[in-house]
């Protein structure tokens, strides 16, 4: 009986194992930079999303102390702007309800910051809280890390008076304590998407307009 011969098993050659290899090596670089492109994008996101939360924050507050401005605190004003500094005095939130506040907005070395004082019952104090405002802001805003206050260029202020809008600054004074409206500008530090300017007006509760 004849035996038959076994087959050959044939090998890859060495060209075909380095087109193999290199193959590898191209797909490997193409999820790598995939990989790069997504984490990238999620940090993007997460950025935007930190800058857009700090946003919404400082805004909500900014409407919450326009909203609670007290006009019987005593004092010759309860809201003032003199180009830099914005101060107001309102009613103290919860637990000391029945206190008064003084509030001041301002920039500190790029950000647009909050100052408030301890809650105040005596007018004595709450007057030295009000000329002392401008000078705590700059020393010691709230609480809070840098990265919760938001990166501005500069900021406006306008009110709404006579059914006008003027600059606030030249405005101060004249007319009711407080104005219809207020209306906030921010021009906004380069922070990734977010750049160029903003504006946020504010209604005062107790306007009516009155139509002839």
């Amino acid at each position: 009986m004849r035996l038959r011969p076994m087959p050959r098993v044939q090998g890859l050659t060495l060209i075909e194992v380095l087109v193999a290899l290199a193959l590898w090596a191209l797909l490997a670089a193409l999820m790598t930079q995939g990989l790069d492109v997504i984490v990238r994008s999620q940090q993007q996101q997460g950025e935007r999303d930190e800058t857009q939360a700090r946003l919404h924050n400082s805004l909500s507050q900014w409407q919450t102390d326009l909203n609670q401005i007290d006009l019987s605190s005593g004092l010759p004003a309860s809201l003032d702007w003199n180009g830099q500094v914005l101060r107001l005095v309102r009613h103290s939130a919860f637990p000391t309800p029945g206190h008064r506040v003084v509030v001041a907005w301002g920039l500190r070395e790029g950000r647009w910051v909050r100052w408030q004082s301890p809650p105040l019952t005596q007018r004595l104090a709450l007057n030295e809280a009000w000329h002392n405002a401008q000078v705590a802001l700059n020393a010691d805003p709230t609480p809070g890390s840098p990265q919760d206050w938001v990166s501005v260029q500069s900021w406006r202020v306008f009110f709404y008076r006579n059914d006008s809008w003027s600059n606030a600054l030249s405005s101060s004074g004249n007319g009711p304590a407080t104005p219809d409206a207020i209306r906030l500008e921010i021009d906004l530090r380069s922070q990734g998407a977010w750049s160029g300017k903003l504006q946020s007006d504010w209604v005062r509760p107790t306007w009516s307009v009155t139509r002839s």
